[in-house]
């Protein structure tokens, strides 16, 4: 057999000698065989270009194509995907230890795409598990409140106190619809203070009070605890609030004393008239003919005492001590709370309310 033969042979039979090469179609230079792919067909069992040309070649075609590119292997891998997810299976299970060594160095290597893929999966589970997982947040969260109040007492103070601006704007939105920012500009309008007083709010202790229509529940003002509370005791009523108004400045006072005996009385009334008698000096004689004059009326209101569950209120001047009248519970309140300033606070509420009720007119 001559050296022709051999090198024939060996390279049918797969070993090729390293003298023997061939020339490269694109870069037209001599290279020894094995810097050419194997290939069936062709001249010598390899391709006719080089590996490098090949590979140049194919880097020029992935530039210039590549939805083609994308596209032929997104067709190779559905024509064998389940093929692959077997041998990929079998791989992972044949090397679990190589397997988590590879996973763990891509984790490493690529924070911003795990945690892109974290987000992603977990907006899709959320997604599609929208009401299991509002189920389950309101069961725990109950369960937590439940074995722990003393510590969601103590976070919600701590909350509070820390953001108390923002909570109170929190707040204001949902009980009142008021736009975030709208508090600060209302105190503003008002000089800082309450709308009827004129107290500043620091002298207040509190935040003033959002004052509201009760039956329309437009915002009107911003109140101190005080006047928003007197108002509510008079339930913004102007009519009520002039009588006030006058009853404090031509009170009906209460009858002179007439003495009955009080041996037939009962042990609670007895126990009335000591009461009477200790707190505003008057017997239990006089405040029945006081109920009497007033037709078992509050000076104020008018309202018959049936209509409350306690006895009407002996009202007196907290500055001289005398006795005026009596009032029902809501009234008497309301001119504590207003201080019994007639003059002043009880003209000032007037005024706060019927500027509401004629702007409200306007605008209708």
């Amino acid at each position: 057999m001559n050296a022709e033969n051999v090198n024939l042979v060996s390279v049918a039979s797969g070993r090729v000698p390293s003298a023997i090469g061939k020339t490269c179609t694109q870069c037209d230079i001599f290279k020894p065989l094995e810097e050419f792919s194997p290939a069936k067909l062709g001249k010598l069992g390899r391709r006719s270009n080089c590996k490098k040309c090949a590979n140049k070649k194919a880097a020029e075609y992935y530039k210039n194509n590549p939805e083609k590119v994308k596209e032929s292997v997104k067709k190779s891998r559905n024509k064998h995907l389940e093929k692959r997810r077997a041998g990929a299976k079998a791989w992972r299970e044949k090397n679990p230890e190589k397997q988590r060594e590879l996973s763990e160095r891509w984790i490493r290597n690529n924070p911003d795409k795990v945690r892109e893929g974290n987000q992603r999966r977990g907006a899709k589970y959320r997604d599609s598990h929208r009401e299991q997982i509002r189920e389950r947040c309101k069961h725990y969260s109950a369960e937590y409140r439940r074995k722990n109040p003393q510590k969601v007492k103590e976070a919600q103070a701590q909350w509070r106190s820390d953001n108390q601006a923002y909570d109170r704007e929190r707040r204001l939105k949902y009980f009142f619809d008021l736009p975030i920012g709208s508090y600060p500009e209302m105190l503003a309008r008002q000089n800082g203070g309450c709308a009827i007083c004129g107290r500043a709010e620091e002298t207040c202790g509190t935040s003033l009070s959002v004052d509201h229509c009760h039956t329309t529940g437009v915002v009107r003002g911003l109140l101190c605890r005080d006047c928003n509370l007197g108002l509510g005791a008079f339930q913004d009523c102007t009519q009520t609030l002039r009588s006030a108004e006058d009853y404090v400045k031509a009170p009906p006072g209460i009858p002179p004393t007439v003495f009955i005996d009080d041996t037939n009385r009962t042990k609670a009334q007895r126990a009335r008239g000591r009461a009477l008698m200790d707190k505003f000096g008057m017997s239990l004689e006089q405040y029945e003919a006081a109920l009497e004059s007033q037709k078992h009326s509050c000076c104020i209101c008018r309202r018959h005492k049936s209509e409350y569950a306690k006895a009407l209120a002996v009202d007196h001047c907290h500055s001289s001590g005398i006795n005026r009248g009596l009032l029902c519970v809501k009234c008497n309140t309301g001119l504590g709370l207003f201080k019994d300033n007639a003059t002043s606070l009880l003209g000032r509420a007037i005024a706060y309310l019927e500027s509401y009720d004629l702007s409200e007119k306007e605008a209708a």
